[in-house]
């Protein structure tokens, strides 16, 4: 609303109200009136609507979120239909009687959404229904039990709204609550007790009246706003987590357009806390923080210098914020991608060393094996042949301990056939009887190397330092993880910090974003558990 048309509105708000007051004066000859009052109440009665029909046009004007502007000019409004009761002419006084506590509506609504429609959840609706009904039936409004219910919820929903708001946002509250409090007394008064009542009729009018301008001065003065903002800044200073800062600045401001934009590393122009660029049509641009900030608002919304610079202070240390999340988040990521890349490149490692085992080392015993044996068949049972007996059985030694050394590096199973012909492989040369399920299907290299170990490493432990006599192997894959599950009957007692071997699988388990947990209490057997995701081979 422009001022021209602000300053047209008041006049016609004015214009309302002396026709209201004339048609009341009309009653008697003025003679009469300036004798018995009725001019200066009048006159009264006219400055409480003006103020009223004024406040509400210049809050409604400076600050068009707010709830407060529209209320006060309904407020005003209804006051001078109400008015008209005293016109003594026909139906416009009959209608003028109806409407003669009609202001009470608005205004109890203006005092309980001070200063931005939120209200206490619960008890705030339950008073704005009960003052408009005590409103709009006059009859009602004006028994006495009706009066003290609505003073009493007005002062309580305020004052416990006042009780729960944090400390930096209660000076918002004390205006309404102070009003409240002085036009639930005014009341109250009215229906308990006798005074007079042009004493009383002034009293009200200059509460409501006095309540309409002092809300007016605290909603431009708006300190409460900016401090809420410092509290914010406060608050992101100290890591605190609470609501979407874009949520806090719209409760704040009274704006729910808000919208606040970051400059993110590696992205282009200004995205939102989502990560979505942002949207900077329908609303004032204004830039915060250099150019790594900006945000979109009504125009009417920020309009104070003090107040945008407590909003730039909390933009400056969000988009700190955001960009070191960013960058944590990054390097957490590369830091996994790191530590899969080791696990892989350490299987691809064993594999080729295993690969040369099996063309180098071993081949070579086995030719000489072969060499030894030949000798052997060929000669006489004399004390060489003596000697080749004893060299084919440290040849076969050897070749067995080459065996289990690739077997610990890779085994040449789990690379051909994968994980089920592996374990089961595993389990026959276990010292314990194993129960084995596992899936027939193959899965990444580094997921099967990690699996295989995990249950090579719980059936050796099963076998030489748990004493079990059983041991069971549960493999399972769901299409998101596979679990890999190994229990025994031994003495239990195994934990991962006294264990080297665990500890290391653990390690192995992790590093491929998995987790390893071992249940193992003494006397009770072990349970080792390990889920590995399957995205993240």
């Amino acid at each position: 609303m422009t001022r021209r048309r602000l300053w047209w509105a008041v006049g016609a708000l004015i214009a309302v109200g002396i026709a209201a007051e004339w048609a009341a004066l009309r009653r008697e000859p003025l003679q009469t009136a300036v004798g018995s009052g009725d001019i200066r109440r009048a006159v009264a009665d006219l400055l409480a609507g003006g103020v009223l029909g004024a406040c509400g046009l210049a809050a409604w004007t400076l600050r068009p979120r707010r709830p407060l502007g529209p209320l006060l000019v309904a407020t005003a409004a209804a006051w001078f239909l109400g008015t008209l009761a005293d016109s003594g002419t026909g139906w416009i006084a009959d209608a003028g009687a109806a409407l003669v506590l009609l202001h009470r509506g608005p205004f109890v609504h203006a005092l309980v959404t001070y200063p931005d429609r939120r209200g206490t959840p619960r008890l705030s609706p339950a008073v704005i229904a009960t003052g408009y009904v005590t409103a709009v039936l006059a009859s009602l409004g004006e028994t006495t039990a009706a009066t003290i219910v609505l003073s009493v919820l007005l002062v309580a929903a305020i004052a416990l709204r006042f009780m729960r708001a944090p400390a930096r946002t209660r000076p918002a509250l004390i205006p309404p609550l102070a009003v409240a409090l002085a036009f639930a007394a005014v009341l109250v008064t009215g229906v308990v007790g006798s005074p007079d009542a042009d004493t009383l009729l002034g009293l009200y009018e200059v509460v409501v009246a006095g309540g309409a301008a002092w809300l007016l001065a605290d909603l431009l003065r708006a300190r409460w706003a900016e401090s809420a903002v410092t509290g914010l800044v406060l608050d992101l200073g100290r890591g605190s987590r609470g609501a979407p800062l874009e949520r806090r600045l719209a409760e704040i401001l009274g704006d729910p357009t808000v919208r606040l934009g970051y400059r993110m590393p590696g992205r282009e122009g200004l995205v939102d806390a989502g990560g979505r660029p942002l949207d900077m049509a329908g609303g004032r641009v204004t830039r915060l923080a250099g150019a790594e900030a900006a945000l979109v608002h009504d125009p009417g919304a920020i309009d104070d210098p003090a107040l945008l610079e407590s909003v730039a202070a909390a933009a400056r240390i969000a988009v700190s914020n955001a960009q070191l999340n960013a960058v944590v988040h990054e390097r957490v990521d590369e830091l996994a991608a790191s530590r899969r890349r080791i696990v892989e490149a350490a299987d691809a490692q064993r594999a080729r060393f295993e690969r040369r085992l099996r063309s180098g080392p071993q081949t070579h015993l086995a030719e000489v094996r072969a060499a030894l044996a030949a000798c052997r068949e060929a000669g006489e049972p004399t004390a060489f042949t003596t000697l080749l007996d004893e060299t084919l059985v440290e040849v076969d030694r050897a070749g067995d301990e080459l065996q289990e050394f690739a077997r610990g590096v890779r085994p040449r199973i789990l690379s051909e056939g994968g994980l089920a012909p592996a374990v089961a492989e595993l389990a026959r040369g276990s010292p314990v009887a194993v129960a084995i399920a596992a899936p027939a299907e193959r899965f990444a290299p580094a997921l099967e190397a990690v699996a295989y170990f995990v249950c090579a490493e719980a059936l050796a432990n099963a076998g030489k330092h748990a004493g079990a006599a059983s041991a069971s192997v549960r493999i399972a894959a769901d299409g998101a993880r596979l679990d890999v599950l190994v229990t025994d009957d031994g003495r239990g007692g195994a934990t991962v910090v006294a264990g080297s071997g665990l500890r290391g699988l653990r390690d192995r388990v992790e590093a491929l974003d998995g987790t390893l947990s071992v249940d193992s209490p003494p006397g009770a057997g072990t349970r080792l558990h390990a889920t590995l995701p399957l995205e993240a081979a």
